[in-house]
């Protein structure tokens, strides 16, 4: 619950008093009860007390040896564990804040104020007057009881800054300076006071953890890859771009975010983070806490920013309401007249100072300043509130950062809502870098319990082979962890596991046999207790991820409940503490931890074993009751999960009952048919055949009750080897098209391009990102298993880009002297050569893409071999009119017939197009296919049309009829893109010639201001984008 203004006010007081006055009096304290030259370190060491401090502490204590640096709950140990020759026994009961003492000692004046500073952290400040009362008994305690003379300068000194602080006299000092003061103090203690929660909150995890007798201690801080999403620019139109996942460290986020955000127009710099619960994203806001205390150095630009601030969506949420306001139009235009009532958000991040200086007043300063704030929990925010945010960040100083964390629901509508600034990075968590989670694996070896000498295996040799499919589970932090766990305590069965619900399952039965002390693989009561708590914790995990919510504190108490009928209080206890960890929770009063669920992950594994267990039971019930509206297919993969282990169960399992083959049918069958047309996805059904572990007599009843298409449409990265074999034994495709663009990095990627180069059957290799422009990535490794002699596979499609050397050995292989269609991307004079080179020694090749990213200048046209294929298009760009004759020169050279020319990012003006289509037309060039080349083509790419008779030639409304469209557009397909403007002549010039080109079925030329377009009826269309109409008539409108 929020504090109260007057409650927050003593709460500021408390923070300036502990800041100030209390830490200048412990420091006098201690010039004279420390004893000089000795180590603080190998006092405690000595005195057998670093119990007593925490990580941070001792580190603190490592790295300086200078008293001024340590703040106060530090000072206080030091002055209570390290000072016995001048203090009492730390033991000794004057330390005690519960026993008034008969006269109060400088123990006890410390141990109060160690006491206050507890209270401050925890937002339940105590009276002010005891902390005044004890910061001056300090000082006092050292003249009378260590024997000062001059301890009255110092009291008197303290007190008059103590009256100053109560009074809020400041001599000399603005109320600008005074804020600032106030402000500087309340953020610098919160953040302190969260690294404090954060040791304690890990302390607290780990000491309830069964990591404790595994080593993973290493595993504390691992590292996070972060994929880029997209850059969001609304004065270029919004677009979108995949850049794949790239791992960036911590340190590097924000020098990331400086750069991206470097050439927005408003210099705002935000950035989106998206991630699923247990991802990692409160330890990533934190660590920024972290090292502002520890090391401020350590994060490049850290240091640059005046203030460091955090908070949460649900803080924001109970800033108070100054105005709301609805969503009509009229409303909505009137908002810029209320900005200053939208301040109240600032009172999230400075609750003290806003309570006693008021939330414009300090927000006012705030916007001045160079800020870092970040935001956790976005998800918690309300539509209203999220709005209200916006309208401040609007307030503040263009030099300030801001950091948002969230689901990724909560982050796409967030980024609908920051419409108003030019730039927006969006960053996705995956969770651990699976190449840093590699390396670290070296570490750990599996035991050897014959202690014989063996070549001993390490974690990464465990999971390499599989680590595209346990990624799944070892991208969360705390699942990471636990797998490493169960590796040094069992190798072999980490070494087993081939999905990742089999790691799932194998993690959670040996954290159950550790929590309860039993052996669950011979304790038969013991197991089915644990399958009846596991379907209580599963209904509720279930109600939890259908709200795409965490397992919350009244869940947990209900699962309590029953835990406790189930198993008795005692083990109960111990099974709630394994399964369910505290999650640190950013609050404008305090930070503290709360338990709930550790990750997405967990929540949906005990989900879908609640609702895979209800499948198979006698009562008829629909799967679409259990399955969550945002990504149900993940869920109902991971059912399928459950269904392999079943299917090797006996009657002492579980609920005591085998599964019966059609029990088992039936379910296969109602999660293939989950939901319309899935029985058609080939991906989906590879991915159930995955979970299935492959076992034919599964893969068999599914595909029993689905319709595979003729054509397997996969994305290469998630194809493993073991899943295409199977599916291949079971079904007979007619081709396999392979989307090689690298999405996610695939560990088996050779084994599964070995194995498919020995398949006799159709391949299509495709990548949109090699054959972008700009892009630098290479097929070469990827096609190289099918260049050799022993190839049983055909190549007839391959799109992307090659180096010079590949492209020419295309020629030398059979499996490649199939190709129909070739693609190709070329950077360089050499790759250009070799691209027009190869269809000469590529008899059944009928259609020939070539994309020529490189200046139109460089090219040497003598030097370009002659070329012959029925079907061409060329891609260019970065044109002007002055390229004209180079372009000319270049197409009349490159083919006679052209089904597609694509001008990319030109300033062409129309009426230099209409002099280039004029000089083309009088060369001869032909500007769609044959009508021979195109029934050929029609044949070979739709399976539909590769069995009707070849007598005749098929006609276009035949095609359109079988195929279900209308396909002749992309056999006459011209697009010209410019930054031109377009006057009213060329326009005219332009839209003339091209309804007299009768051969052209498409044709786009879209410059700044309109498009025209000839479609495939042979009219030609003008398309307007601005205010500036133009007709054909030659009339400005």
């Amino acid at each position: 619950m929020v504090s109260t203004s007057a409650a927050r006010v003593q709460q500021l007081h408390s923070a300036q008093l502990l800041h100030g006055p209390a830490q200048r009096a412990l420091l006098y304290a201690h010039s004279f009860a420390y004893p000089k030259g000795k180590d603080v370190m190998s006092i405690i060491n000595s005195q057998e007390v670093t119990f007593h401090f925490t990580d941070s502490e001792l580190e603190l204590l490592r790295r300086s040896r200078s008293p001024n640096l340590f703040p106060v709950p530090l000072l206080c140990k030091v002055l209570r564990f390290c000072c016995l020759d001048k203090l009492l026994d730390s033991y000794d009961q004057a330390w005690d804040v519960s026993i008034p003492p008969p006269k109060p000692s400088l123990e006890h004046h410390v141990a109060v104020i160690h006491h206050h500073y507890d209270r401050f952290e925890a937002g339940t400040p105590a009276p002010v007057q005891g902390l005044c009362d004890a910061v001056l008994g300090v000082v006092r305690s050292v003249g009378e009881q260590l024997g000062v003379v001059k301890w009255k300068q110092q009291h008197d000194a303290i007190k008059q800054s103590i009256e100053d602080i109560m009074e809020d006299v400041h001599p000399g000092m603005q109320i600008s300076e005074r804020i600032m003061s106030a402000a500087k103090i309340e953020s610098d203690l919160r953040l302190e006071s969260l690294v404090r929660a954060v040791s304690v909150y890990m302390d607290r995890n780990r000491n309830t953890s069964l990591l404790d007798d595994y080593d993973t201690t290493s595993m504390e801080n691992m590292k996070m890859a972060l994929k880029i999403i997209d850059f969001k620019n609304n004065s270029d139109g919004a677009p979108t771009r995949e850049e794949g996942e790239k791992n960036v460290p911590v340190e590097d986020l924000l020098d990331l975010l400086q750069n991206r955000c470097s050439e927005s127009i408003d210099g705002k710099k935000i950035c989106c983070i998206s991630g699923e619960h247990g991802s990692g994203k409160t330890t990533l806001a934190s660590s920024f806490a972290v090292t502002w205390v520890k090391e401020p150095n350590a994060i490049e630009h850290l240091r640059d920013f005046d203030f460091l601030l955090l908070t949460s969506g649900k803080d924001i949420n109970q800033t108070a309401l100054t105005k709301s306001f609805g969503s009509t139009k009229s409303q909505r235009n009137d908002l810029d007249n209320f900005i200053d009532e939208f301040w109240c958000v600032v009172d999230a991040f400075l609750p003290q100072c806003c309570a006693k200086y008021g939330v414009k007043n300090v927000g006012q300063l705030l916007a001045t300043k160079k800020v870092l704030f970040i935001i956790d929990d976005a998800e918690d925010m309300t539509e209203e509130k999220a709005k209200e945010l916006i309208l401040f960040l609007g307030q503040i100083k263009f030099e300030s950062s801001v950091i948002i964390l969230g689901n990724p629901e909560s982050v796409d509508r967030l980024k609908l809502d920051f419409t108003s600034y030019s730039s927006v990075q969006h960053l996705h968590l995956r969770g651990v870098s699976m190449e840093y989670l590699q390396e670290l694996g070296v570490k750990f070896k599996e035991p050897n319990k014959s202690g014989k000498r063996k070549v001993q295996k390490t974690f990464r040799d465990a999971i390499k082979s599989d680590l595209n499919r346990l990624r799944q589970v070892l991208e969360y932090p705390e699942l990471a962890k636990e797998t490493v766990a169960l590796f040094n305590k069992r190798a072999a069965i980490v070494k087993e596991c081939f999905t990742a619900s089999e790691l799932l399952w194998s993690i959670f039965f040996f954290k159950t046999g550790l929590a309860l002390g039993v052996d669950l693989d011979k304790d038969i009561r013991r197991r089915k207790k644990w399958f009846r708590w596991m379907m209580v914790v599963g209904e509720n995990c279930l109600h939890c991820l259908k709200r795409n919510a965490r397992l919350n504190e009244a869940s947990l108490e209900e699962i309590k409940e029953e835990s406790n009928k189930i198993f008795g209080s005692e083990e109960s206890e111990k099974l709630m503490a394994m399964f369910f960890k505290s999650r640190l929770v950013f609050s404008a009063d305090s930070f503290h931890s709360i338990p709930t669920s550790t990750s997405k992950c967990q929540l949906l594994y005990l989900a879908t074993f609640f609702a895979a267990n209800r499948l198979k039971s006698e009562e008829p019930i629909a799967i679409g009751s259990f399955l969550p509206k945002i990504e149900p297919e993940e869920m109902v993969v991971m059912m399928a999960g459950h269904v392999k282990r079943w299917d090797k169960l006996d009657d002492t399992h579980e609920g005591g009952e085998t599964i019966s083959p059609e029990t088992m049918k039936t379910v296969i069958e109602t999660l293939v048919n989950y939901a319309t047309g899935k029985a058609e996805d080939v991906t989906f059904l590879f991915k159930l055949a995955t979970e299935f572990h492959c076992s034919h007599k599964l893969v068999q009843y599914m595909v029993n009750v689905t319709e595979y298409p003729e054509e397997w449409d996969l994305k290469l990265c998630f194809i493993y080897q073991r899943t295409l074999e199977v599916m291949l034994q079971h079904v007979a495709p007619v081709r396999i098209i392979l989307r090689t663009d690298e999405l996610l990095q695939n560990y088996e990627q050779h084994s599964v391009l070995k194995f498919l180069s020995q398949v006799p059957i159709s391949v299509w290799f495709e990548s949109k990102q090699q054959f972008a422009y700009d892009s630098n990535k290479k097929m070469d490794a990827m096609i190289r298993p099918f260049l050799n002699k022993e190839v049983r596979s055909r190549v007839d499609l391959l799109s992307g880009a090659l180096t010079a050397v590949t492209t020419l050995d295309l020629a030398d292989y059979k499996s490649m002297s199939y190709l129909v269609m070739l693609a190709l991307k070329v950077t360089d004079v050499e790759g250009l050569t070799a691209a027009l080179t190869l269809p000469t020694h590529l008899r059944q090749l009928l259609w020939f893409e070539l994309k020529i990213d490189m200046k139109i200048e460089d090219i040497v046209l003598t030097a370009l071999p002659k070329m012959h294929v029925e079907m061409f298009d060329v891609y260019l760009r970065d044109l002007d009119d002055y390229s004209i004759p180079q372009i000319t020169g270049l197409l009349i050279k490159l083919h006679k017939r052209y089904s597609g020319i694509h001008l990319d990012s030109t300033t062409l003006s129309p009426e230099s197009i209409y002099t280039l289509l004029k000089e083309l037309k009088s060369k001869g060039i032909v500007l769609c296919a044959s009508d021979k080349s195109i029934d050929k083509y029609r044949r070979w790419y739709y399976p539909l049309l590769s069995n009707l008779p070849t007598d005749r030639l098929l006609g276009d409304k035949e095609v359109e009829s079988i195929l279900g469209f209308d396909d002749r557009k992309f056999y006459s397909d011209h697009k010209i893109q410019s930054s031109t403007f377009v006057k009213s002549i060329d326009a005219w010039n332009l839209t003339s010639y091209l309804e007299e080109l009768k051969e052209i079925k498409y044709f786009l030329y879209k410059a700044d201001n309109l498009s025209f377009i000839k479609t495939l009826d042979g009219e030609v269309e003008t398309e307007h984008h601005s205010s500036i109409h133009v007709d054909t008539t030659g009339t400005i409108l």
